[in-house]
């Protein structure tokens, strides 16, 4: 989601974001408005960490990362085959988002292009900027640290969208999986112990011990949950609204291998050691043939 520092969009007279426009405006009026305050920090970080933030803000730009078919108002993960694994990087929805990035440098705090996710949730914590992309589950290191300066001061909303796109915020998390070699008692005993890490007993512990969101509906809306933040009921009202998805991040085989060239690419483009163009164009080039020698087309 986008994090916002509440109480400075108010100071300022500026309204939260609603499309990646709004986020550029905010980010370049909160920028220096204050003494050691950034207008955004980023997750530029060399590697997966700025390759999430690419094919995350490109979906803000209305377009996955490989040739999906179109379902609805998302894409189709249930079938994926041959042309839908072309790479959809050098792309005008690509440039669009490698422009906007660039933009956001600007204007981000001077760490980010070394940031990770700790990072960067660090420096938003402690109250050196006054927005940032970050997952749900992170959001603990400010809301329930009293003496952060963000501490009861953000709003939470879906990613912005660019004009013509709808918003959507990726599905992160971890998944629970059993081993297909395993026997038949031994597979029994893992289900068990799955079936007992998702009870709703557990969700709520997760919840009261940090891990500030919940896959159940009824953990979410339990009184004492609740009460704790109001990032739950923005999660399941973005999941009402069908804004939260998958399909950022396509479940193929060859993703770590898409991370691995934007990682590199995005990178270097951020760094100013090569153009939007050249760092598309290669990024699309090195993923294709990725796929072709693994003979997806």
């Amino acid at each position: 989601m986008l994090f916002c520092r509440a109480d400075l969009f108010a100071e300022a007279g500026l309204a939260i974001p609603s499309t990646t426009d709004e986020v550029l405006f905010a980010a370049r009026t909160l920028h220096r408005s204050a003494m050691n305050l950034s207008g955004i920090v980023m997750n530029f970080g060399r590697g997966t960490p700025v390759a999430h933030t690419f094919v995350q803000t490109l979906a803000d730009f209305g377009q996955p990362v490989i040739a999906l078919t179109p379902r609805g108002e998302g894409f189709d993960l249930d079938e994926i085959t041959g042309e839908n694994f072309r790479p959809m990087i050098d792309t005008p929805a690509g440039q669009a988002t490698a422009e906007y990035l660039l933009e956001l440098l600007a204007y981000a705090h001077r760490d980010s292009l070394k940031c990770d996710w700790d990072r960067r949730i660090a420096i938003f914590s402690q109250g050196h900027a006054a927005m940032t992309y970050g997952w749900t589950i992170r959001a603990g290191s400010f809301e329930l640290e009293e003496a952060s300066p963000a501490y009861g001061r953000v709003e939470y909303v879906p990613h912005p969208a660019a004009p013509g796109a709808r918003r959507v915020s990726p599905i992160g998390g971890f998944s629970l999986a059993i081993p297909a070699g395993l026997g038949a008692a031994r597979t029994q005993r893992a289900w068990r112990v799955m079936e007992y890490l998702t009870r709703p007993e557990l969700m709520k512990w997760y919840a009261q011990n940090g891990n500030l969101t919940s896959p159940r509906f009824s953990t979410s809306a339990d009184p004492e949950v609740q009460a704790m933040t109001k990032l739950f009921g923005r999660v399941d009202a973005m999941e009402r609204r069908g804004e939260l998805q998958t399909w950022p991040r396509p479940p193929v085989p060859e993703f770590h291998d898409i991370l691995g060239v934007l990682g590199a690419e995005i990178h270097a483009m951020l760094m100013g050691e090569s153009t939007v163009a050249h760092a598309l164009s290669t990024a699309q080039g090195r993923v294709d043939a990725i796929m072709r020698a693994n003979g997806r087309y």
